[in-house]
């Protein structure tokens, strides 16, 4: 049993290397928790793209599905100004909260029965899983170095894909069989497993700690700058 415990591990090993490169300790050992998290959250993750079958089971129609496919952009829009009014100071207690708080939504749709409601769940997910977005990106500067950040991510990436590929046809069966009430709350208790895994996160706090913006002026001079 040791003898395959270590060749297990040593097999393991090699596979990091591969994807990531040569990492220290804490920066592997970040890779590791966020890796295991973005394998959880691809269950999650594979339940999300049955909502516009949900939502054509519900009798929404083809303006309301038209509505969520742009939820996401209008969210996206409203993340600048809302950082700006909430000035975050600590990245990692921002990131989890807002991810444990939008993945929550969605144990709400045992209890929907309407699309209009529907599109309130998930505009509430989107706005929040794209409040995180910039603090987390500043997180990752200091959880990762620069040589082997785009290989990490782009492994905790590729853990989240094969999940929901491997996923998807489960969540098809799930959603035929046991209903959307059933479903999506499990899911969403999968998507909040996944945020509470990465409080496992290593930080230096003075490093990952976010900086007021000095006025709302700042956040329109962005995209005029960044050209």
């Amino acid at each position: 049993m040791q003898t395959i415990l270590t060749h297990s591990t040593t097999f393991w090993s090699r596979w990091e290397r591969r994807l990531a490169g040569e990492l220290a300790d804490t920066p592997r050992r970040n890779m590791r928790i966020e890796l295991t998290g973005a394998v959880i959250y691809g269950l999650f993750h594979a339940t999300l793209q049955f909502i516009p079958v949900l939502m054509r089971r519900l009798g929404a129609s083809p303006e309301q599905v038209a509505m969520y496919a742009g939820q996401g952009y209008i969210a996206m829009m409203l993340v600048g100004p809302l950082l700006f009014w909430l000035r975050p100071r600590r990245a990692k207690p921002f990131v989890v909260g807002c991810l444990l708080l939008a993945r929550s939504f969605f144990i709400w749709i045992a209890f929907v029965a309407d699309p209009v409601w529907l599109l309130i769940i998930t505009f509430g997910y989107l706005l929040f899983e794209s409040l995180q977005g910039p603090p987390y990106t500043h997180m990752v500067q200091s959880l990762y170095p620069a040589a082997a950040r785009a290989r990490v991510i782009g492994a905790i990436r590729m853990g989240t894909a094969l999940t929901v590929l491997a996923a998807a046809p489960l969540v098809g069966w799930a959603l035929d069989s046991v209903g959307y009430a059933a479903l999506f709350p499990l899911g969403a208790a999968a998507g909040m497993l996944a945020a509470l895994v990465l409080w496992q996160w290593r930080d230096n706090e003075s490093e990952m700690s976010l900086k007021p913006t000095p006025s709302l002026r700042f956040v329109w001079r962005i995209p005029q700058q960044a050209r």
